[in-house]
């Protein structure tokens, strides 16, 4: 089948381009019949849009030949040119919000189109796969921040190893690991769902008022704050992260860049009252995802909202944002009535 060549061709090129990603790759054993029940080969033709400026497209798009390029109608303003194999649309499909330019193609441009649902399914077949996909995803996005904003970033983070499971700490008052992740309402977590086991993946950690991690420090542990405040420090200033009922997932979820790429930490984290965190580490997200695949596809979205989020509060994509939506995007972004329901199929 032309789709698992294509397939195989899009994994091989992944692996070459980041030895995490091949990694997990080898791991799974993917091959081009992995991936191709989930995907269906598209041919567009020099001049054909791929996404449409103001649409919210409905599936990703992974380019396996040809180039295209992001183009601003209205302003005139030609974006970087994309090829194999570079992701397209994943900014849209994670937030919902419009796209802010078309992408055209610019020679014939071979791309296999990934929606929510084929992902979540990929996710349960072949757990491995999928999460290389979404640490590829993960990669481009902070590539994308990364020239956006012309910094050279933070450096890439080595090859380590993580230390045994850390110790469990009781959590402070009567809540247990399945009540705080059954109190996240922002992730649609099902009852049955939170009552899998996956719990059991999480450790309790507490940070005294003051008590920081710092950027810069090598962690391949999500935190979610499910209890106190805490100021992070990231590349645009402080931004307090609250929660006490907040349901937005990007005020609860830290350090998902050192999550998905193994990169060093970005940002700083003070609490500035005690805090209480679940740790996640990225070891133990396989298990999870044969726990429960849902459980573990709906976490990875708001990882990946998070980290589209910060790709969009820069001064130029902000400035494209609110000009298509023609409003704040901050505050569109994140008060949305429908957000719950784009963690679904």
């Amino acid at each position: 089948m032309i789709d698992s060549a294509l397939a195989a061709h899009y994994l091989d090129a992944i692996g070459s381009r980041s030895s995490g990603v091949k990694a997990l790759l080898e791991q799974a054993r993917a091959s081009g019949p992995t991936l191709a029940p989930f995907v269906e080969a598209m041919t567009f033709a020099p001049g054909e849009r791929l996404i449409q400026q103001g649409s919210r497209p409905g599936a990703l798009f992974l380019i396996v030949a040809g180039n295209a390029e992001a183009v601003d109608p209205s302003h005139e303003i030609t974006g970087s040119r994309l090829s194999a194999p570079d992701v397209v649309g994943e900014v849209s499909l994670v937030t919902k919000l419009p796209a802010i330019a078309d992408v055209v193609a610019v020679s014939q441009v071979q791309a296999l189109p990934l929606s929510y649902s084929a992902l979540a399914g990929l996710l349960a077949s072949s757990p491995l796969t999928a999460l290389a996909l979404v640490r590829w995803f993960a990669e481009d996005v902070v590539d994308k921040i990364l020239r956006t904003d012309g910094s050279n970033g933070p450096p890439l983070g080595k090859a380590h190893t993580m230390a045994p499971d850390c110790p469990v700490i009781p959590s402070v008052g009567p809540s247990s690991v399945v009540e705080r992740l059954a109190e996240m309402q922002a992730f649609q977590w099902t009852h049955e769902e939170v009552q899998s086991g996956v719990s059991t993946l999480f450790c309790t950690r507490m940070l005294a008022p003051g008590e920081r991690l710092a950027a810069g420090e090598e962690s391949d542990s999500l935190y979610l704050l499910v209890a106190g405040t805490a100021l992070v420090d990231g590349p645009d200033g402080p931004i307090s992260a609250f929660v006490g009922g907040h349901p937005q997932c990007e005020h609860v979820l830290i350090g998902e860049l050192s999550f998905l790429t193994n990169r060093p930490r970005a940002a700083s984290i003070t609490a500035l009252t005690e805090c209480e965190l679940l740790e996640l580490s990225s070891t133990r997200l396989v298990d999870m995802a044969k726990i429960s695949p849902a459980f573990t596809w709906r976490l990875l979205l708001g990882v990946l909202r998070a980290e589209c989020r910060d790709l969009v509060d820069n001064a130029t994509l902000r400035a494209r944002s609110e000009s298509v939506i023609d409003g704040n995007w901050k505050r569109w972004f994140v008060d949305d009535a429908d957000y719950a329901s784009r963690f679904g199929a």
